[in-house]
């Protein structure tokens, strides 16, 4: 029986990070070296990114879109066009 260690410790590889994100492997070894990449390990010249980390980013970054105007909205816009000199 053979146990994949990535799947136990919930990682990918470079490679599977760089294909989801859309990266070439120089983008990421930028975001390394600059900070800005979510939590890894480095094995060697192996580098694995954990899951959770790459979880934690998308939630980052997740825009909502605005929520439908309300009646007090749009009687607020009315009032500030009515105040401009």
């Amino acid at each position: 029986m053979e146990i994949n260690l990535d799947d136990e410790l919930g990682l990918i590889s470079e490679e599977a990070y760089c294909a989801f994100r859309g990266l070439s492997k120089e983008s990421a070894r930028n975001e390394r070296t600059q900070g800005r990449a979510p939590p890894h390990v480095k094995l060697g010249n192996t580098i694995k990114y954990y899951r959770s980390g790459l979880r934690d980013l998308v939630k980052a970054k997740t825009v909502k879109p605005p929520s439908a105007p309300t009646l007090i909205d749009a009687r607020l816009r009315g009032r500030r066009r009515q105040a401009a000199p």
